[in-house]
């Protein structure tokens, strides 16, 4: 082959593989289309969908909506969103991406200043647990009963606001006045006595809270984790929690 016979065959394969990219790109986009069409059709409105890859399973999605990470086979109006499984390595993926990112948000958490947090109990004590709460929730509101207890028994804790109906709920509001109260503590007290906080507004962490507490695995409220990092569970009484922190 002479050296321009040569070198016309490149550009064609150069040019036939670009035209095969573009090709497949386009197809690709045209499946990510696809699933984001049907799924939006099916999941709450809430449940926005911000992120669409695929993965090494062909056909399968993975999807980020809202605080969700689904797993998606979408073929024209049917949808299959389930788990999916490593079988040699024996581990879900969903299970997987749900514990990196807990890990991540354990960081974070770690690294969140205090001031960023509603304190009460004994704010001097070396023993902490952080509560993500609701100020309507009837058991967050029996916890709130419990913090005198606690304080005279040497635990510190760390309010974090995660209205459980949403950020556009009365419950996201209210926790925004509570947040901008010029006493915040009392003003947690006044919610959770169910009882009517002046409406405020000012710049606030809530929607942060709220989406540091989905990433944590938080469910419902109240949440409550030790300063080890290990999950309590909802509503724990305080002679039990002081048991727990090792403080009586």
């Amino acid at each position: 082959m002479t050296f321009k016979k040569a070198k016309m065959a490149i550009r064609f394969l150069v040019a036939a593989t670009a035209i095969q990219m573009i090709s497949s790109t386009a197809w690709a986009q045209s499946e990510m289309d696809s699933v984001r069409s049907n799924l939006e059709k099916i999941i709450p409105v809430s449940m926005k969908i911000t992120d669409i890859s695929q993965t090494a399973m062909e056909s399968v999605y993975e999807v980020t909506a809202g605080s969700e990470t689904l797993y998606v086979y979408s073929k024209d109006k049917f949808v299959m969103i389930g788990e999916v499984f490593d079988a040699d390595r024996r581990v879900s993926w969903a299970q997987e991406r749900r514990e990196k990112s807990r890990e991540k948000a354990l960081a974070e958490l770690a690294e969140l200043p205090e001031s960023n947090m509603i304190i009460m109990g004994d704010k001097k004590g070396e023993r902490f647990i952080t509560v993500f709460t609701d100020t309507d929730c009837g058991w967050c509101q029996k916890f709130h009963q419990d913090i005198p207890a606690l304080g005279k028994g040497g635990l510190k804790v760390r309010y974090m606001m995660w209205p459980r109906a949403g950020l556009n709920s009365e419950s996201y509001r209210e926790a925004v006045s509570v947040w901008c109260a010029d006493d915040q503590g009392e003003a947690m007290t006044v919610a959770k006595n169910r009882q009517q906080v002046e409406q405020k507004d000012c710049p606030n962490p809530v929607a942060d809270h709220y989406a540091l507490g989905h990433r944590l695995g938080v469910q419902g409220t109240p949440f409550v984790m030790l300063d080890t990092g290990e999950v309590l569970g909802g509503y724990v009484p305080p002679k039990q929690l002081l048991g727990e922190a090792g403080l009586n």
